[in-house]
């Protein structure tokens, strides 16, 4: 059993959106899933979250997608 999932890429030569995209579509007939990008946590949250001061509201959101989600794929950059 597994929740969280990082993506990390082995080299510059992966396709990573692609394998993260299809891993998400093979994965979602489990249940509720969500793909997460730096890029798409920006665009949520705003340009600045990643900064220190933003730490707490950044980890109280990833938790919130942990808690509503049934697998949370990280796609690490």
């Amino acid at each position: 059993n597994f929740s969280t999932v990082a993506i990390l890429p082995v080299s510059d030569t992966v396709p990573l959106s692609q394998f993260s995209n299809e891993l998400y579509t093979s994965l979602s007939w489990i249940g509720p899933i969500v793909l997460l990008t730096s890029e798409c946590i920006r665009r949520t949250l705003g340009p600045k979250i990643m900064e220190l001061a933003n730490e707490y509201k950044l980890s109280a959101w990833l938790g919130q997608q942990e808690d509503q989600h049934k697998i949370v794929l990280y796609q690490c950059d």
